[in-house]
């Protein structure tokens, strides 16, 4: 059936939108570049993606390192296919992956589009309102920048449901199957599809037909039968897949972030409200609901639905969640999917709120004024999502820092001085796995299966990481903290989430415990805030959890020192000296209760032993400095080593910013 002019001027301006949305999404990915000084992403999970879609073409092989651990440890088999396919046209990870990434995410605004044409009515406001909300959602630009498949995801999402509503059986059935092959939770959808075709058929024919309407024929769904052995067989091929990868029908990384995550924190609730009312949302959220509640008055009456699916869709994603992986991070990514659905029922929200108001005001009544009004709550919705957008436009390029000044750091140091051999232990496999060219032994379980019935016990990881022959550990200090070694690299100290390298020798490592580790930080924490009342406590109970961390010893000493206690710092630091005894902290501790003590020359010992040990440590020139100038009334020396402290200092903050 041939358009009218305004049907075509209408998706003029969609294609407009469409262009706009695209440069939107450039200039945010310029923004960070002129910020960081390279491209970057926000996350460490990007560069799984392009580590298994790189062996796929070079080796041919669904594998992460060369063509030696073959493995379904991508989530989206189906993305990474995709960049290995890119990845011989275009060479850059970053511009190929931003790529698909906005193209899939402005193909999901278009299909936003058509389905709006369907379910607007004709209303231009709620259909171009709809389509600018998308692309202006700070989150879903995020995403699209992420180098993730969650843009890929919503994209199949909404073709999903555009072609179950056009009743085109064989589009159905493909797109359904190619949305498994993204991620698994479209399993979840799959379930939403089915109650919304039973609430049709089972529901509201019987009504129907209870009531004699001529509508009934339309409630026949025996055409999705089609569209049910297509996807089936797509289905098939994927278990097939995983099954013959890694012995299960899902991805083995879903099984490990379950293991790893499913703890949770006790707020998803409350999070997860947070994510869908906070910030720029809290005015479509009130909008959304009213759709919800019209949803559930039509189902109480039997009615024909146009906006089931987008409702069964946001509640049985986050009931999926809440159950199996209750923890909202990296932005809420995993609800993410949720977001265009929330869109459409707050446009719906928005239209049933204007309906309401004409029984109150009269006037709405003539259409020019109604109109006037739709777009006048339109636009509110469109100022807030701007000033949203706008507001955290450098998110992205500092979360994109974030992840370079850690893992890629950490990649490129490994790359540079350890040997082409070494095989390295971590929980981030991204960065450091695709830039290091190292073999790599997954500690989580993302991409070694095996590794997931260790999660929970370091005796078992520590074994299995010798039977791999690993012989270095790349960690995060807050995730795995290696008790009682010097890291033979790490990132700037100052800055959460540190990360570090060390020699592995099975017989020596040592884990703290996580609570232990987090009772450490806080504890350090406070003492450098001087509130030494508060971290006392939490230091002696690192020691009771883990008596065999140097640096709980360590810094329960200090507490003890600042609150004149001297025998019981003693005690703890030498504890500390007796399972690290390169600790250099614990060892200018040492020489400082020799200082209280009035023994001086043995505090000089003490100094000049580290100085010989490490002449890169910057603090113990600062104590020899002092030193000098205090004891020793050596203004000569006591400068000499202040100009080495600072620029030890200095240097350390130049790697830092590099």
């Amino acid at each position: 059936m041939p358009m009218n002019s305004s049907e075509q001027g209408l998706r003029r301006v969609i294609a407009g939108i469409l262009i706009a949305g695209s440069a939107v999404c450039a200039l945010l990915c310029w923004s960070a570049l002129h910020v960081n000084g390279a491209f970057g992403f926000p996350l460490d999970d990007s560069w799984i993606h392009l580590q298994f879609a790189r062996t796929l073409r070079e080796y041919g092989s669904f594998s992460y390192y060369q063509n030696q651990m073959v493995t379904s440890g991508s989530t989206s088999p189906l993305y990474t296919m995709l960049l290995a396919a890119g990845q011989f046209i275009i060479s850059n990870e970053f511009t190929l992956s931003y790529s698909l990434g906005i193209a899939f995410f402005i193909a999901g605004a278009f299909v936003l589009s058509r389905i709006g044409e369907k379910i607007f009515n004709g209303q231009p406001v709620l259909l171009v309102g709809c389509v600018l909300l998308y692309l202006l959602e700070p989150r879903l630009q995020w995403i699209a920048l992420s180098g993730m498949e969650t843009t890929l995801f919503i994209l199949l999402l909404l073709l999903v449901w555009y072609f179950y509503r056009l009743r085109s059986a064989r589009l159905l059935g493909m797109s359904a199957g190619l949305l498994l092959w993204t991620r698994p939770e479209a399993v979840i959808f799959y379930a939403v599809i089915a109650l919304d075709a039973a609430y049709h058929v089972w529901w509201v024919r019987r009504e129907r037909v209870r009531k004699g309407s001529h509508l009934v024929a339309q409630m026949d769904y025996r055409w999705l039968l089609t569209a049910l052995g297509i996807a089936g067989i797509i289905c098939a091929g994927y278990a097939a897949f995983n099954l013959a990868l890694s012995g299960s029908f899902l991805p083995n990384t879903y099984a490990a972030k379950i293991q790893y995550y499913s703890s949770g924190r006790g707020d998803f609730s409350l999070a997860t409200f947070r994510f869908l009312t906070g910030g720029h949302m809290p005015v479509l959220a009130a909008f959304a609901a009213i759709a919800v509640l019209d949803v559930l008055w039509k189902a109480v009456r039997r009615e024909r639905q146009e906006y089931f699916v987008p409702v069964l869709w946001c509640a049985g994603l986050y009931a999926a969640y809440a159950q199996t992986l209750p923890f909202l991070y990296q932005e809420g990514r995993y609800l993410m999917p949720m977001l265009p659905w929330i869109i459409l029922l707050g446009m719906r929200g928005m239209e049933i709120a204007i309906t309401l108001a004409k029984n109150v005001l009269k006037m709405l009544h003539r259409r020019a004024v109604s109109t006037v009004v739709l777009s006048g709550a339109a636009l509110l919705l469109l100022v807030q999502f701007g000033i949203g957008a706008w507001a955290t436009r450098g998110e992205y390029g500092e979360q994109c820092r974030y992840i370079s000044d850690r893992q890629v750091r950490t990649a490129n140091w490994i790359r540079d001085h350890l040997p082409a051999g070494a095989v390295i232990g971590t929980h981030d496999v991204g960065a450091i796995a695709y830039y290091s060219g190292r073999r790599i032994v997954d500690m989580v379980g993302l991409v070694s299966p095996e590794t997931i019935k260790n999660i929970g016990s370091f005796d078992r990881l520590i074994a299995f990481l010798g039977r791999n022959r690993v012989t270095h550990l790349a960690v995060l200090r807050n995730w795995f903290e290696v008790a009682n070694q010097r890291p033979s690299f790490q990132t700037d100290e100052r800055a959460p989430e540190i990360m570090e390298v060390f020699p592995f020798d099975p017989a020596q490592c040592h884990f703290t415990p996580q609570n232990a580790g987090t009772l450490i930080a806080g504890g350090s924490y406070l003492l450098g805030l001087g509130q030494v009342q508060r971290a006392g406590p939490m230091l002696e109970e690192a020691v009771r959890i883990d008596p065999h961390s140097a640096r709980a010893h360590y810094y329960l000493g200090v507490a003890f020192l600042t609150v004149g206690k001297n025998e019981e710092a003693e005690r703890e630091i030498t504890t500390a000296l007796g399972l690290q005894p390169e600790s250099w902290q614990a060892m200018l501790a040492r020489a400082h209760l020799f200082m209280l003590r009035n023994d001086p020359d043995r505090a000089l010992e003490v100094y000049t032993e580290v100085e010989r040990m490490d002449p890169t440590y910057a603090p113990v020139f600062q104590a020899l400095s002092h030193f000098y100038f205090t004891v020793k009334k050596d203004t000569a020396a006591g400068q000499e080593y202040l100009k080495r402290y600072s620029s030890l200092a200095g240097e350390s903050a130049q790697r830092t910013l590099r």
